[in-house]
């Protein structure tokens, strides 16, 4: 699979051509990406990456519209204390979110078990100009991190809930949220909604992760174009198959409220973060349509109390810590 770098003097040019992630779907396809990252930094992500998903991971922090404008939307709408805020990143990976909320002004701590990834995130903000703003820290145990309570305004979990497998989230969930300043906030974002029913985050079929394991698993050897009739249970729930549950999240945080406006952010969910006037007609129609249902379900909902955004297809949730108590064992 041919990958060029081409050094353009303020610029570099990132070309890959095969079967590559199109933010759907693994497809043949040719696609180059213009940074004012390093080439250096671009060999490191190809090294990591591979040719399939470098150019999917760089464009993160390339075009605004893939990931940052929703998350600087919930951060705009939701802005945690301070100026600038501390804010830890759970779970960093390459950096992206890290450099987003950067960008925002705040300082931020990623933390992340997996350090080949950490040596890249450092690359990538420092080539962006913003190592004064972000550090990032290895650690091999991710639910009991080596700081103080209360010691961030913010936390972020961008895309990371999903990968750990459901029996294990609210030990994970706790330590986020003991880490929080009373007032702070608990930023989930990014992630695929348990309650939606198209689960397009990992295999593109309908309702098959409301299915028992070992009823959905074959299902999703024989039908998902995205693997092969190999994966493993372990794999697929790896690779986020199982989306967040909104009321167990909340159920696990004591002292919690969440963020809303007055109509539960279903403007600033279809408005702000998923961007109705992106896409094909088709799309822009299907959202407004969605937009529309979720205006009218809000004020049903709210007479139970129940969170419209609960429902919502991506997870994108701002929570705040009411009081200074820690969540028990």
């Amino acid at each position: 699979m041919p990958i060029s770098i081409e050094d353009l003097g303020d610029k570099r040019r990132l070309s890959v051509e095969g079967v590559q992630w199109d933010g759907r779907n693994h497809r043949q396809v040719s696609q180059s990406l213009d940074t004012v990252l390093s080439v250096p930094t671009l060999q490191e992500f190809v090294r990591l990456n591979g040719e399939q998903w470098v150019i999917n991971d760089l464009r993160r922090t390339e075009n605004v519209e893939y990931v940052e404008r929703a998350m600087r939307a919930v951060f705009r709408h939701y802005p945690p204390n301070g100026d600038p805020a501390e804010i830890l990143d759970f779970g960093c990976g390459t950096g992206t979110s890290a450099v987003i909320v950067a960008r925002c002004g705040h300082k931020v701590v990623g933390v992340d078990a997996d350090g080949k990834y950490l040596a890249a995130a450092r690359m990538r903000v420092e080539d962006y100009g913003l190592s004064d703003l972000a550090t990032f820290l290895e650690t091999e145990v991710t639910d009991r991190l080596p700081f103080e309570d209360g010691s961030f305004d913010g936390v972020l979990a961008s895309g990371v809930f999903e990968h750990i497998p459901p029996q294990q989230r609210q030990r994970f969930a706790a330590e986020c949220w003991r880490l929080l300043k009373p007032g702070g906030l608990f930023y989930v974002v990014g992630s695929p909604n348990k309650f939606w029913p198209l689960e397009y985050h990992t295999t593109n079929l309908p309702f098959v992760h409301w299915l028992p394991m070992w009823l959905a698993l074959p299902i999703v050897r024989r039908f998902s174009r995205r693997f092969g009739g190999e994966i493993s249970r372990e794999q697929l729930i790896d690779e986020g198959f199982f989306g967040v549950n909104t009321f167990a999240l909340l159920k696990w945080l004591p002292e919690s409220s969440l963020c809303e406006s007055a109509d539960g952010n279903v403007g600033i969910y279809f408005r702000d973060i998923m961007n109705p006037d992106k896409g094909s007609k088709i799309r822009r129609a299907v959202y407004r349509g969605l937009h529309l249902f979720y205006r009218l379900m809000h004020y049903p909902l709210k007479l139970f109390r129940i969170p419209v955004q609960a429902f919502f297809p991506y997870t994108y949730l701002a929570i705040r810590k009411q009081s200074g108590k820690n969540m028990g064992a």
